[in-house]
């Protein structure tokens, strides 16, 4: 093995454990799924044994070393619990096939005969070798970088069928013009440097076509996911609506509640009993009561609330809120209905993972404070969440739909100048934190109202 053929391999062999996030996973990995891991990446060194050379035997084929590469990722990524198999598979041929692609760029007759050391730059061996290192390292970090950037892991799926039938045919058509026109070009001295530069060209041009399509089908993917969580949301708004029509059939019944005992009470007293029965069941037909009801100073936020408390009560999860949202009016009804929704839903699912009753609960509190709305929503957790910069990452497979609610949550904040932040505290609590600066007009006023309370005090 040559120097560049070790450089390529340590550097290919870091990106993979960037790339496919191994630092972050090794977490929650046993010391034996660890090292296993480990051993199984270090086996693709054999891949780059004369990878400049005359190489021998069935790794002189690229279609062998292309299968012998998805093997060793599929595996690596099977022991650290990437996945599904078969988005593991994908992400296997996705990456095996950039890998071969920025190979093939410098396997021309041109540069073939440099990086050997038969041809030089300079008159130095070391000076020539020091180059050589840094243009490929340098062409390999370019594109592990675009790669990186435009098709980041927690977005791969296993893709459609159609999808992957076109990555092979972009890697198979680099393969096979790079094997073609290098044979060509061997066999006759006349164009030697026109052909390297058009292999060159078409290498880099097909790597770019992979990239761009992965990334394509991505935006295609989440663009498809938001309109789900419109229509979600629009089907949210309907429901909202239904509750709070019904809030107001309890309001004006609550309203006559008086006069409603008074006419039972002279029914009684004529002991006419008959009809107070009959009055009773037809008070009873009307009074269609929600099973709970939320009081925040936002009628529609209302709804919500008493809708997802009764769901959190179905799944036997104690929901206690404290609200008060009665300055919220400068948030538009649907954002904040983003915003509540998403993030009870979350506090809801993963307190329903909480195998002990008495350790289940959610509290969802806040008010003005300091010129600002604020909200804590604290929940209990029985999987513990992956943090990163303040941020969470999910583990699931399709990790780029189940944190659409989340990157929704903090798109519509930005909006009004707010933020969202996430913690852990001991005892398996989370917490998500929402502030947001209210509109200069009511911090004046609430200031005001702040001052004459102190003054009338």
């Amino acid at each position: 093995m040559t120097v560049i053929d070790a450089a390529c391999f340590i550097f290919d062999m870091a990106f993979a454990l960037y790339y496919l996030d191994a630092r972050q996973n090794r977490r929650n990995l046993s010391k034996f799924r660890n090292a296993l891991s480990f051993i199984v990446l270090l086996m693709s060194i054999l891949l780059y044994y004369g990878v400049y050379e005359n190489t021998i035997g069935i790794f002189a084929y690229s279609l062998p070393r292309f299968l012998y590469r998805i093997i060793i990722l599929d595996i690596y990524l099977i022991v650290t619990k990437q996945g599904t198999l078969s988005r593991n598979i994908y992400i296997a041929l996705y990456l095996s096939a950039i890998y071969t692609l920025s190979q093939n760029i410098f396997l021309t007759t041109l540069a073939v005969p440099v990086l050997r050391g038969t041809e030089q730059f300079t008159s130095s061996q070391t000076g020539n070798l020091f180059l050589c290192l840094l243009i490929v390292i340098g062409t390999k970090s370019f594109f592990y970088a675009i790669v990186c950037r435009l098709t980041p892991l927690r977005y791969m799926e296993n893709d459609s069928f159609l999808g992957i039938i076109l990555l092979i045919i972009i890697t198979g058509a680099g393969v096979f013009i790079k094997e073609t026109l290098i044979t060509a070009s061997d066999n006759t001295s006349a164009d030697t440097y026109e052909m390297s530069v058009y292999i060159m060209i078409l290498q880099i041009s097909f790597l770019l076509l992979l990239i761009l399509l992965q990334c394509y089908q991505q935006q295609l993917r989440e663009k498809q996911a938001i309109q789900l969580q419109n229509v979600s949301n629009q089907s949210l708004m309907e429901n909202i609506s239904l509750v709070e029509k019904n809030m107001e059939e309890v309001q004006f019944l609550r309203h006559d509640l008086k006069n409603h005992m008074i006419t039972l009470r002279l029914l009684i007293q004529k002991q006419e009993t008959e009809r107070a029965v009959t009055y009773i069941d037809d008070f009873l037909g009307q009074a269609s009561l929600p099973p709970l009801y939320v009081q925040t100073g936002n009628r529609l936020l209302d709804g919500l609330l008493s809708e997802k408390m009764n769901v959190a009560y179905s799944k036997e999860i104690p929901f206690q809120v404290k609200l008060d949202f009665s300055q919220s009016d400068f948030i538009s009804t649907f954002d904040l209905c983003t915003i509540m929704g998403n993030l009870v839903d979350n506090a809801i699912e993963a307190t329903s993972k909480v195998q002990s009753e008495e350790e289940r609960f959610i509290e969802v509190r806040g008010g003005i404070a300091a010129g600002c709305l604020m909200v804590y929503i604290v929940n209990s957790y029985y999987v513990a969440p992956q943090m990163r910069n303040g941020n969470m990452h999910t583990t699931k497979a399709n990790s780029h739909q189940h944190g659409l609610g989340i990157r929704n949550v903090r798109h519509i904040l930005e909006k009004y100048d707010g933020n969202l932040s996430v913690s852990t505290e001991k005892g398996n609590v989370f917490i998500a934190s929402i502030l947001i600066p209210l509109p200069e007009e009511q911090s004046s006023e609430n200031r005001f109202r702040q001052e004459t309370t102190k003054q009338a005090k």
